[in-house]
Order: structure tokens, then C-alpha cells, then sequence
């Protein structure tokens, strides 16, 4: 994916790690982001990785504020080894609406987009706090869901550097692993979703409503069948139940066939 490119200043080798180094990164991003608890984490496992691996001194991500007007600063972020607190508290303090600045800039297009100077850069209003803790050289990177961007990621180098297309493959492919995170975590929270409002139903619900698998595992137990049936009904064997809740045919001798109870007619299919 070509970079748009912002002309400026252009000294210095551009960082172009390995093919090894590559593949590398994209195995160690995929694993640890696969493990992040949620898109912060997973954002800073990218940020992180991409800055020790390929020489970036600063990484940090923009998102869409709840009414999707502007991008804000995220709390994902990294810093090597200079102390760029300044930059960050600038960032932290901005807020940039679609085509304003790097991360408004990539928002737009959904492109990568490489900018060789960022103090002599007219679309960069971060260009004086760059220039006191002598950042140059920034990329920034989309990171999609869909067609839709989700968040903006952008590095910072100090010195001013030329666009390195290869480069900026290698951390959109990075990027590209958060897509995945995003989806099973939507996905998680749908599911929670729905099971709290499952759960709010049957707690309500006077009727005692009792799920078993064909196994005979119970997998709802609602709080009317705990009333009706007692706490312990769930760790009772469905083979057991006649015995434990003193169930009888007609001659009050026999115990009920378990075979023939409705719960274990459900469970073999029958109606």
C-alpha cells in the first residue's frame, strides 16, 4: 500500500527491518494481541512492538470520539527511551476533526500517510510541541474494521526521514491484527449482552423454567425452580430425582421411572 507523502526535509537511512525481522513481528503481534484483554491493550501491544522492532522513539493511537465528530487521543501509547511527555500531554490535549492533522488526515482516507518533517508540515497543529522534544519524521497508520475506521495509529521518529512504502506495509500488516481482536471482542460483548438479558427474564419469571443438555447437565436452573426444587436440584442426577423429591406412581409404592419424567422425555426429544 503506497503512503500519501507530505514533502519536507528528507535526511537519514529510511528503517527497513528485515524480511526475518518481518515475519518476526507479525508472529509475536498475532500471538500477544490474540491475549490482550481489550483494544487498549491490544493497541499498546501494537504500538509497543512496532517501536522496538523497527526504531520509531513513539507510538501512540487516536479514536473516534462517542459522537464520531473528531478523533481523540486514546490511552494506548509508548515511549523509548527519550522522555517525550510534552508531546504527549500536547496530544492528549488535542482533538482533530476529519482531514485536520496527521491522525484526522488518515481518518479521511483510510490510508496510510507518511510525513517526512512534521515541524515544517502546514496540516500538523502538533508542529511546535514536536519541535521542542525534536520529533521530525511520523506515519500514520488506519486501523480498519470493515470499512470502517476504528482507530488511527502514528509513529514518530527524530529525525526527518524519507517514505519507506515497505515500512509502511510491514506495520499495516501489524495493524491489521487488531481487525480480529475487535471482532471477538464485539462479538464477547454481544454475547454478554445477551445473556444478561436472558438472565434478567428468567430471574423475573414466576414459572420455573429448568434447560438440560441430552448429557442431562442442567444449563438453566432459573431462580423459581431453585424455589420450587431447592438450590441443590442442579448437582442431583435427573436419574435421582423421583427418589430425592419423592416422586411416586399412583400406588404411591413405585417410584416414578426417571425415563418417563418430562425433563428426560425433553432431553431424549420427545414431547
Amino acid at each position: 500500500m503506497k503512503p500519501e507523502n507530505t514533502t519536507g526535509l528528507s535526511t537519514g537511512p529510511p528503517i527497513d527491518p528485515s524480511r526475518e525481522e518481518q515475519i518476526s513481528l507479525l508472529q509475536t503481534v498475532t500471538m500477544e494481541v490474540a491475549g490482550a484483554a481489550d483494544i487498549s491493550a491490544a493497541l499498546e501491544v501494537v504500538l509497543r512492538r512496532v517501536c522496538e522492532k523497527t526504531g520509531w522513539a513513539f507510538g501512540q493511537a487516536w479514536v473516534p470520539s462517542d459522537d464520531g465528530k473528531v478523533l481523540r487521543c486514546g490511552p494506548a501509547w509508548f515511549c523509548g527511551e527519550a522522555d517525550l511527555t510534552e508531546f504527549r500531554a500536547a496530544s492528549e490535549a488535542s482533538h482533530f476533526p476529519p482531514g485536520t492533522g496527521l491522525p484526522g488526515r488518515v481518518w479521511v482516507s483510510r490510508q496510510p500517510a507518511w510525513i517526512e518533517d512534521v515541524t515544517v508540515d502546514g496540516n500538523f497543529p502538533r508542529n511546535q510541541a514536536a519541535s521542542k522534544v525534536g520529533l521530525k519524521a511520523a506515519v500514520g497508520i488506519p486501523i480498519l474494521s470493515g470499512d470502517r475506521v476504528i482507530a488511527v495509529i502514528e509513529f514518530f521518529v527524530q529525525k526527518a526521514r524519507e517514505q519507506d512504502a515497505q515500512l509502511v506495509d510491514v506495520i499495516t500488516a501489524v495493524a491489521a491484527q487488531l481487525d480480529l481482536v475487535m471482532e471477538r471482542k464485539h462479538a464477547e460483548q454481544e454475547l454478554s449482552r445477551t445473556n444478561e438479558i436472558l438472565h434478567s427474564i428468567l430471574s423475573s419469571m414466576a414459572d420455573a423454567v429448568i434447560v438440560a443438555d441430552k448429557q442431562g447437565n442442567f444449563l438453566v436452573f432459573n431462580p423459581a425452580a431453585e424455589r420450587m426444587f431447592g438450590r441443590g436440584g442442579t448437582q442431583i442426577p435427573t436419574s435421582e430425582w423421583s427418589r430425592h423429591y419423592g416422586l411416586y406412581l399412583p400406588d404411591r409404592v413405585t417410584l416414578f421411572p426417571s425415563d418417563q419424567m418430562p425433563l428426560t422425555r425433553s432431553i431424549c426429544g420427545e414431547e
